[in-house]
């Protein structure tokens, strides 16, 4: 009886179960995806984005090589000069489970050691809205916020970054309002750590910036009010005029292991800014005032010494340039610098500096890869020697994707 069981039934029986597990084998082998879409460009560096398009990775570096030299005109001086890297960067970007979730995180490598400048979360509920929450830039003055790959000129002025506030770890909301085709204006604020980066321990109060800007004439192609070269060409006149504020209570700091004296002393930066592209003319113009109350400045004692750190004072800046044919572009730069300092305080003995410059860019790529140069007269009145006067010469070979 057994012998006939195996003779007829065991073949059906044994194929069956071989079907089973075949089906069972096949329904949990995960099915085949469609491979992810990357591509490489100046624009975007390297791009990766999943066929399901919810999540998308970025690795982009900037290399910023500077040759400057420059030469005394009324003191004995003798010429000096350089080569430098004067900025190396690393960063990474995207979005995560959808787009409206991304991060952003960037690394300097120019100083000698890695350092750790932007580590953000971005989330951004709908296209006028964007919150920002980690390591990040203040809303402050508007060359402040502008990407050195997106400069005119070299550098940023000498106002911006004698004024610079410096990353920070907080959280901030922008908002665009678009009232109509032709007028805008921008709102954005923060709440910060108000020591800088990095810094774990919070002796002093936070900081608080708001800026608001007016766009009468509508958005700029491009984000083109925070890249400061008209290569969008804008057809019609556009303008963008801003206003920020920083407040940093009970303001503290460090240098090394050594505290600024800034006890009960606030930090308080006013900014007026505005920026004007038509068919490929572009002025950027800033105003900034420093105020630090009790003092007029902050301190580090070193063996009864006091140098200064952060001073009082103001200075304004205007540039422009005029793209021609997309890739040439004549540039000048006025910049005028009076901080509030005097003979105890070495650190910024001068008691003002101005610096009217000249220019020429060439973008091989628009600003993805382009080549700058510089010719400026800088003079410099100090509370003991005088009056400096020198001509400083810069080239810069840029490549930022």
């Amino acid at each position: 009886m057994m012998k006939r069981f195996f003779k007829y039934a065991f073949k059906p029986v044994l194929l069956g179960l071989i079907a089973f597990w075949c089906n069972v084998l096949i329904s949990e082998t995960p099915v085949a995806q469609s491979p992810p879409t990357v591509t490489f460009s100046p624009q975007k560096g390297l791009h990766i984005t999943t066929a399901d398009k919810n999540m998308d990775f970025r690795i982009g570096i900037r290399l910023q090589q500077m040759l400057y030299l420059t030469s005394p005109l009324n003191y004995s001086d003798p010429v000096g000069g350089d080569l430098i890297v004067r900025r190396a960067r690393f960063q990474t970007s995207g979005y995560i489970l959808n787009k409206k979730l991304g991060y952003f995180i960037q690394f300097d490598m120019d100083k000698g050691n890695l350092r750790l400048s932007n580590a953000e979360y971005r989330w951004k509920p709908n296209p006028t809205l964007l919150i920002s929450f980690g390591q990040l830039r203040p809303p402050a003055g508007r060359q402040f916020q502008t990407t050195s790959k997106n400069f005119q000129m070299v550098d940023r002025s000498t106002i911006s970054r004698f004024f610079a506030v410096g990353y920070d770890q907080g959280v901030t909301l922008r908002k665009t309002f678009l009232i109509s085709e032709n007028f805008a204006f921008k709102a954005a604020g923060g709440l910060t750590h108000g020591e800088g980066i990095n810094e774990t321990r919070t002796p002093g109060g936070l900081a608080y910036t708001a800026r608001v800007e007016v766009l009468p004439f509508g958005i700029f192609k491009g984000s083109g009010d925070y890249v400061e070269s008209d290569l969008s060409y804008e057809t019609k006149p556009k303008l963008s005029i801003g206003a920020a504020l920083y407040h940093n209570h009970d303001a503290y700091g460090r240098l090394g292991s050594t505290m600024w004296n800034g006890k009960e002393s606030n930090i308080r930066n006013y900014y007026i800014d505005g920026v004007f592209k038509y068919k490929g003319y572009s002025i950027v113009a800033e105003y900034i005032s420093r105020h630090i109350s009790g003092h007029g400045r902050l301190v580090m004692p070193t063996n009864q010494i006091f140098y200064s750190i952060l001073t009082e004072g103001h200075g304004f800046s205007v540039q422009g340039g005029k793209v021609i044919n997309s890739v040439l572009e004549p540039t000048f730069r006025i910049s005028i610098l009076n901080p509030l300092d005097d003979v105890s305080t070495a650190n910024n003995s001068f008691l003002q500096k101005d610096k009217a410059t000249i220019g020429l860019n060439y973008f091989f790529s628009k600003h993805a890869i382009k080549m700058q140069s510089e010719l400026s007269i800088v003079s410099e009145d100090y509370a003991t020697s005088g009056n400096e006067t020198y001509l400083e010469f810069l080239i810069q070979f840029s490549l930022s994707f």
